[in-house]
């Protein structure tokens, strides 16, 4: 049975946003007892138009719409049988300049198997 853990760096971003967090609830509800969440929750990394980006999915990203807007995105990554929140962003942020948004999350990311990717994270500079 995973379960749903979130660094309070997260919490923090969803408080004074009470909807927000009875989403964040209800997702971990869905991640105990093994159902579907009842909004998008899908592994990202694969775009509409069947492109990739390896980076994403090697890392077991996740991506879950709190709201029914579909804004914001909660981040997750999956590590063995824990689901790990790692952001609350939005689709312009998560999938605009993806090697950006994971040096800006990579203090929140397990990156034990993904050591190339993490030194590829902290190589990259953003085209300014």
């Amino acid at each position: 049975m995973p379960r749903l853990l979130i660094p309070r760096e997260v919490l923090r971003r969803l408080k004074g946003h009470d909807g927000l967090l009875k989403a964040v609830a209800e997702f971990a509800r869905c991640c105990e007892d093994g159902t579907q969440p009842p909004r998008i929750y899908k592994a990202s990394g694969i775009a509409r138009d069947g492109g990739t980006f390896e980076p994403y999915l090697r890392l077991r990203l996740y991506h879950h719409h709190l709201h029914r807007s579909g804004e914001p995105l909660l981040a997750v990554q999956h590590v063995g049988t824990d689901v790990r929140a790692v952001g609350v962003t939005t689709h312009a942020a998560y999938f605009g300049d993806k090697m950006l948004w994971l040096q800006e999350h990579e203090h929140l990311i397990d990156w034990q198997s993904c050591v190339d990717i993490r030194e590829e994270v902290w190589a990259y500079r953003p085209n300014t």
